[in-house]
């Protein structure tokens, strides 16, 4: 399975309001590093909001973390911080940042 880096998004839609959050990850063979880059959360984020806490790139190690992280063939992942709550689902925007920048 092709490793996760790039732009990911979590979406959440109602009539009202559109909320967001998007993270850029980089997959090593040990970790992965998130970077927080848009965070547009109204209600029930906290759980990221608290694996972030006050800074923007955490790091999250593959074998022992109390996050869970589950890959999706489709390049998607699942989000499970704390191993506790609602779980989040992110799909790919950009396979790479480069790609933004150019």
């Amino acid at each position: 399975m092709k490793k996760l880096n790039g732009l990911y998004r979590c979406d959440k839609r109602s009539q009202l309001y559109h909320e967001f959050t998007t993270i850029e990850v980089k997959e090593t063979d040990k970790t992965y590093i998130f970077k927080l880059v848009d965070n547009n959360w109204r209600y029930s984020f906290g759980h990221v909001e608290n694996m972030f806490k006050d800074k923007l790139r955490v790091v999250i190690k593959k074998n022992k973390s109390a996050h869970a992280i589950q890959r999706w063939n489709d390049g998607s992942f699942t989000l499970y911080p704390y191993r506790a709550g609602i779980p989040f689902y992110f799909a790919p925007i950009r396979t790479t940042v480069k790609e933004v920048e150019s």
